[in-house]
């Protein structure tokens, strides 16, 4: 019987690797791969990335980590670049034994496990050690990803895996450093010029759509730098040379004129949409100027196309975000390329293509029309010919076509498509084409338009925009300015548009702007969406009042049966962006965004549920469930919590129901951000698993793993249930949503104890927002109400709880810290409407869950409700004591933080619109007993001091409450009380209750009434 030895298993499975790319050098054993001594197993090479080894043993493979090991830091004997990644890899022992004719087949056909180790002597990781680092004999000191038990999957997901490990992490690292360093002395010499050159920097950021300024050198500079790394690139082909190889002055300095011929001959071929703007800009300085700035950009732009990883979607990304100073207003925040590559390798796997057939892979349209950078449309065009090529398919054959026809980008910003076209350029550099879909949309006023501009939004009216520079001038032509073109003047380019047909896209994957157009956010701008670009105070009215015309004109439009727009202003542009998606997209398409995590349960967020749940099927909603609110942003810099939204689109005759409580959806929570691009890729490719191998029922949990650690969790839900988003432990979202059904659900078994519940607002009604109260002077926020908000002075007329002490704050009666004063100006009249507003029992809206006690509270007396403490008026007054004392326990607290918003861990944000819609005990249906019993409760306990609420767990008097109303009041047996325990242990452990103050967790098997 034939027995097949790891010789005949390396070649067999180089083989098929080298099948999956047209590019790879993929070698096995060879004596010359590495430089030394030594022969790897395998050794994969491709021509413009870092070369990967895998290390293969037949199960149990005792010793294969520390083979893989000792590659990290070695150097491939043909291009020296070092070994960063290095992949173990254990075959089905079974595959010994196999038949000689079918042992290929059987590798091609076989599930293998594998773990990937990084690091190295002489190699640096920018992220934490996955697992205990390699110190075994003769081995290297590396990281293990993942940290326990092994990856598996098939040939396909080894060659996908080793594609994304070929981009050096420690090149891309290096090479940012390089670029933000030039780009930034070159900025700096661009504006110490205005002495001598003052009209200089006014028609260069004039060119680029900016108000002058150090944000506009920047831009420039960036431009300036990106197309001579992309010159870098291409040189040798098309005869064009190299920077280095270009005549220089006396001195060694590069000639502009010199540079500039060499563009002219590049354009000649065409690459309009990276060169034309970067010449323009180069023209526009002085021949001096313009030598003391390629002086710095020149050797920086070879030294990164040495490294290699000009290809790379991350890199200009990265330097690009760190030299935008407007991003406020222009909420241009940067994709992480791990959360794109998550995103991307989501969607792109819900494309409905037969990915052996080119024509099929081309016919498809991917857009991104607020494409910042380009990572995003760049990750999902590298996952889309990573599928084709892994199909058989020749990406170099097809990309002229991608480029020119499936790839379509916009933006208000010049830098921004410069960059998104120098990106999608690069996956095959000196391949040519006609024209390209990336489009910079103009942006305010424009002249040839009636209307102020809104970029992208613009398409809301029709399927035409103007364009300030695009693709679609190339249209029709070989080449521009090439062999038998006509040539194209500026005044003609700036005339040709953006179409984009509504119901034309099969992807739309986007990062949109999550900026306001309301002055909620305390800025000093009339309208913060729109104060980009130094629009006058007029313009940003204009531009707000065109939004809103925009949107009625949606509402106006839709058909029967179709749900009402996305957008709400207090939302913010991004879900004016799901409405333009959503109108962009092909019945069966895909829609893949990046949003705030506000758009799970923030009230201005309905209208974009509804929409979701209505439209959309096979609905995802993927957030992380992390400490601080950083760890759980998808984007660099926002600081906020956020979502990745996925969904398929419905035909006009297969709508889902219009309440999102009936629509399904998945949630899932990931423990982390992924950390590298192959985490991510392994990420989405666990979770599509997980989805597809989860109940179907309604509160059904799964688990995502990586190898075997618990990588995340996920609940099968509606589109409702938002609080879903960042949980970490299903089993509390479990216990909430069977709250909202009156049920008590274990955690650990099938039992349900009923209880009395309902929604507060069927028990009163809620007291006035803030602002028609009034407001402190001097604040941000301008307040409607006839009171100024001050330090009550002897005995207040108008008392008022307005504001948070937390010190003062840990009983569950709170006295007044404010009192209203009328404004010169207001009438008595609505202060005495304001004052009827005033009540005992109030909520708070800003739930600082790892520092605050209270979920509600009483004043002695009525008071008005302020800003951190909206009131609450009961239709029987007796109800006040028991809701607050309800509102305190354990349940109390979850079901609070379960229906506020979690943008900011460690806080629940719950606001007056939605305090109407909590959970809390039917006291029309309790019997009159057992409302005293709250009652008493509440009183006998309310001189209680409470620990901060995610202490709740270690908490004798809020455990003494527990015992007191859900027992006592609510008639729980001692079986439900220790599932309360329980559960409210598990509460406590939420990243986003403690926000990483997280404390020691006390033992659960005392008893539950102690």
């Amino acid at each position: 019987m034939t027995r097949h030895d790891e010789h005949s298993l390396n070649t067999a499975l180089a083989e098929c690797l080298r099948r999956r790319s047209p590019v790879w050098q993929a070698s096995a054993e060879d004596l010359d791969a590495l430089e030394g001594t030594g022969r790897p197993d395998i050794l994969v090479d491709p021509p413009a990335g870092a070369p990967v080894v895998a290390e293969t043993e037949y199960t149990p493979a005792r010793t294969v980590e520390e083979d893989a090991g000792r590659r990290l830091g070695e150097r491939a004997g043909g291009n020296r670049r070092p070994i960063e990644y290095a992949l173990a890899v254990r075959a089905p022992a079974s595959l010994r034994e196999a038949p000689a004719w079918e042992f290929a087949d059987r590798v091609e056909d076989s599930t293998f496990e594998y773990a990937v180790l990084s690091g190295g002597p002489g190699l640096r990781t920018d992220r934490p050690a996955e697992a205990p680092t390699g110190t075994g004999p003769g081995t290297a000191r590396f990281t293990r990803f993942p940290e326990r038990d092994w990856l598996r999957g098939g040939v396909d997901d080894l060659a996908g895996l080793i594609e994304t490990l070929t981009v050096s992490e420690e090149a891309v690292h290096r090479s940012t450093e390089v670029l933000e360093e030039a780009v930034s002395i070159a900025a700096a010499r661009l504006t110490h010029s205005a002495r001598n050159h003052p009209d200089t920097r006014v028609r260069i950021a004039r060119y680029l759509c900016q108000a002058p300024g150090v944000q506009a050198d920047r831009m420039a500079m960036a431009i300036v730098m990106n197309a001579c790394v992309f010159h870098e690139t291409i040189s040798g082909s098309h005869g064009i040379q190299s920077l280095s190889d270009l005549p220089r002055e006396i001195g060694g300095m590069l000639v502009r004129g010199t540079l500039l011929g060499e563009w002219n001959r590049i354009l000649a071929i065409n690459y309009w949409p990276i060169f034309r703007i970067a010449h323009r800009i180069l023209t526009i300085l002085p021949a001096r100027l313009a030598g003391l700035i390629l002086e710095v950009i020149a050797p920086a732009a070879e030294r990164v196309s040495t490294a290699g990883v000009h290809r790379s979607h991350d890199l200009t990304g990265r330097m690009f975000q760190r030299l935008i100073t407007d991003r406020k207003f222009l909420a241009t925040f940067y994709t992480r390329p791990e959360a794109a590559g998550l995103l991307a390798d989501l969607a792109v796997a819900r494309l409905e293509a037969d990915w052996t057939r080119p024509e099929e892979v081309t016919s498809l349209r991917i857009a991104d029309l607020a494409c910042g950078t380009g990572t995003l449309l760049a990750a999902a065009y590298q996952v889309l010919i990573g599928r084709f090529r892994r199909a058989g398919g020749d990406d170099g054959k097809t990309h002229r076509a991608m480029m020119e026809n499936s790839l379509i980008a916009a933006d208000i910003m010049p830098a921004s498509t410069h960059l998104t076209a120098t990106m999608l350029s690069s996956v095959h550099p000196v391949l040519t084409y006609g024209r390209t879909q990336v489009y910079t949309l103009p942006y305010g006023r424009h002249p040839a338009v009636r209307t102020p501009c809104l970029g992208s939004l613009s398409l809301l009216e029709g399927e035409r925009i103007p364009s300030l520079f695009g693709g679609g001038f190339a249209e029709g032509m070989e080449g521009l300015g090439g062999s038998g073109a006509e040539a194209v003047s500026e005044a003609e380019l700036q005339r040709r548009s953006f179409a984009l047909a509504d119901g034309s896209l099969d992807l739309v994957i986007m990062n949109p702007p999550f900026t306001r157009p309301t002055n909620h956010e305390g800025t000093d701008e009339n309208v913060p969406s729109f104060a980009g670009f130094g629009q006058d105070e007029g313009d940003q009215r204009a531009m707000s009042d065109e939004l809103r015309r925009l949107r009625a004109l949606a509402a106006r439009r839709k058909g029967k049966g179709e749900a009402p727009p996305a957008s709400h202003g207090n939302a913010g542009l991004a879900s004016n962006f799901l409405d333009l998606a959503h109108a962009k997209l092909r019945p069966g398409g895909t829609l893949a965004l990046v949003l705030p995590a506000s758009l799970a349960l923030g009230g201005s967020w309905a209208a974009s549920r509804t929409l979701l749940a209505r439209h959309y099927r096979d609905l995802l909603f993927v957030s992380i469930a992390a400490p601080g609110s950083g760890e759980k942003a998808f984007s660099a810099d926002t600081g906020m919590a956020e979502v990745l939204v996925l969904g398929r689109k419905r035909a006009p005759d297969a709508l889902g129901p219009g309440d999102c409580a009936a629509a399904e959806a998945r949630w899932v929570s990931l423990r982390r951000r992924p950390r590298s691009p192959a985490e991510a890729r392994e990420t989405a490719r666990s979770l599509r698993r997980a989805i597809e191998e989860a109940p179907a029922e309604r509160g059904a949990v799964f688990a995502v793993y990586l190898g075997g650690v618990d990588a995340g969790t996920g609940i099968c839900a509606s589109v409702a249930d938002g609080g879903c988003a960042s949980v970490a432990d299903m089993a509390v979202a479990r216990v909430a949503l069977g709250l909202k059904r009156r049920r008590l659900r274990s955690a650990r078994s099938e039992r349900e104890t009923p209880l009395p519940l309902t929604t507060l607002g069927t028990l009163g009604r809620r007291g006035p927002v803030d602002r028609d109260v009034g407001g402190r002077r001097g604040a941000a926020v301008t307040a409607r109400g006839p009171f100024e908000i001050v330090v009550p002075v002897g005995v207040p007329t108008f008392p008022v709880l307005w504001g948070h002490q937390a010190g003062r704050e840990r009983r569950l009666v709170v006295a007044p810290d404010s009192m209203g004063r009328l404004r010169r100006g207001r009438s008595r009249a609505a202060a005495g409407a304001v004052w009827e507003t005033a009540t005992r029992l109030h909520f708070n809206r800003d739930f600082r869950t790892n520092s605050q006690s209270l979920a509600a509270c009483l004043t002695p007396e009525p008071v008005i409700g302020g800003r951190a403490w909206p009131s609450f008026r009961v239709d029987d007054p007796e109800w006040e004591e028991p809701l607050a004392a309800w509102a305190n326990t354990t349940l109390g607290l979850l079901l609070f933080w379960w229906l506020g918003s979690l943008q900011q861990s460690g806080r629940s944000n719950l606001t007056v619109s939605r305090l109407e819609q909590l959970v809390v005990p039917d006291l029309r249906e309790l019997p009159k007993r057992r409302v005293e019993a709250l009652a008493r409760a509440f009183r006998d306990l309310s001189g209680e001091r409470l620990l901060e609420a995610h202490r709740a767990h270690e908490d004798p008097a809020r455990q003494e409450l527990d015992r007191r109303v859900l027992g006592g009041g609510l008639g729980l047996d001692a079986k439900a009380l220790a599932e309360v325990r329980l559960i409210g242990a598990k509460w406590c452990a939420e990243p986003t209750v403690h926000g990483g103050k997280l404390p020691p967790v006390r033992s659960l098997e005392e008893d539950p009434g102690r």
